[in-house]
C-alpha cells in the first residue's frame, strides 16, 4: 500500500542557484566597468518536474546585511530574469562594494510547496572614465603679444555626453616646460594669480614655480605677454573631477617674438 501510494506522489527537493560570476568573498569582490555589455548570470537547478508558480529576482545591498535585512532594505536592480545587465540606469550604484544576491521563489509538487532560496556574491562597479580634452593640437606656438586660449569644454562624463559642463569641475595648472608637475596631491598646490605684467622671477608660467590658475572655468583665456619669459615652452594642464573620477589633459603652449599665425587644429 505504501509503494502504491509513492508512485502517485512527485518526489521534489529544493531547488540550488548559484550566481556564475560574482565575488565569492567581501574581501575579493568582482570589479567591473559600468557597461551595457556586462552581464551577470544565475545557473538554477530545479529538481522537481511538478513546477506551478516562480519567481526571481536581483538585489544589491550592504555587505554588512544579513539575508533578511538585505531583502528589506536592498534594491531590486533586476527582477524575473535570471541575468542582470549592467546599463547608465545603474549609475548611483557606482564605486561602493555591494552584496548581490539572486533570490529565488518557486512553489512545486503535489502539495504546493513554497521554497525560497538564494544566492550571493560582492561586486563593485566602476564609472567609465571622464574624459577631459583640451581642444586643438597638443602643441601650439603663440606670439609673445597674442592671446592663449585653452578650450576644456570637449570635456565631458561618457555617461552623460558632452554639454553638461555644470556637472564637472575644472582645474588649470602650469609650469615651464622644464619643470615637473608633482605625481600626488596635484589639486593642493597653491593658486597662482595671473600678475598685470610678468614678475620676473623664477619658474613657472609667472614666475612663481608649478602653479594652479585662479579659473574654474572650462575655458581659459591669458596674453602671452604675462608669462614669465616671452621665449619658452610652458605645458598646461587641465584635470577634470567628478565624484570619485579624475582626468587630465595637457597642452604644450611655446611662446616666441612676434605675431606667428595662429593655426590650431580640431
Amino acid at each position: 500500500m505504501l509503494f502504491s501510494s509513492l508512485l502517485g506522489t512527485t518526489l521534489c527537493d529544493v531547488p540550488r542557484v548559484t550566481i556564475i560570476n560574482a565575488g565569492r568573498s567581501v574581501d575579493q569582490p568582482v570589479v567591473v566597468q559600468l557597461s551595457s555589455y556586462y552581464t551577470f548570470e544565475t545557473n538554477i537547478e530545479i529538481r522537481c518536474s511538478q513546477i506551478w508558480t516562480q519567481n526571481m529576482s536581483w538585489i544589491l545591498a550592504s555587505p554588512s546585511l544579513n539575508y533578511s535585512e538585505a531583502i528589506l532594505n536592498g534594491t531590486i536592480v533586476s527582477p524575473n530574469t535570471s541575468k542582470w545587465t549592467l546599463s547608465d540606469h545603474h549609475l548611483p550604484f557606482a564605486h561602493d562594494l555591494y552584496a548581490l544576491y539572486f533570490v529565488y521563489t518557486i512553489v512545486q509538487g503535489d502539495n504546493n510547496k513554497t521554497e525560497n532560496v538564494y544566492d550571493k556574491g560582492y561586486i563593485t562597479i566602476q564609472p567609465l572614465p571622464l574624459e577631459a580634452i583640451i581642444s586643438g593640437e597638443t602643441e601650439i606656438t603663440r606670439g609673445n603679444k597674442q592671446n592663449i586660449v585653452l578650450n576644456g569644454s570637449e570635456s565631458h562624463d561618457p555617461h552623460v555626453g558632452p554639454g553638461a559642463l555644470e556637472t564637472l569641475t575644472f582645474y588649470w595648472f602650469c609650469k615651464k616646460s622644464s619643470e615637473e608637475f608633482p605625481t600626488e596631491n596635484l589639486l593642493e598646490i597653491q593658486v597662482v594669480y595671473v600678475p598685470l605684467n610678468g614678475s620676473g622671477l623664477n619658474g613657472g608660467c609667472f614666475g612663481t614655480g608649478v602653479g594652479r590658475l585662479e579659473s574654474t572655468e572650462p575655458v581659459v583665456a591669458l596674453n602671452a605677454s604675462v608669462m614669465e619669459n616671452t621665449t619658452a615652452s610652458y605645458v598646461f594642464q587641465l584635470i577634470v573631477t567628478k565624484d570619485a573620477r579624475t582626468s587630465s589633459d595637457r597642452k604644450t603652449v611655446h611662446v616666441v617674438e612676434g605675431s606667428p599665425p595662429e593655426v590650431s587644429l580640431k
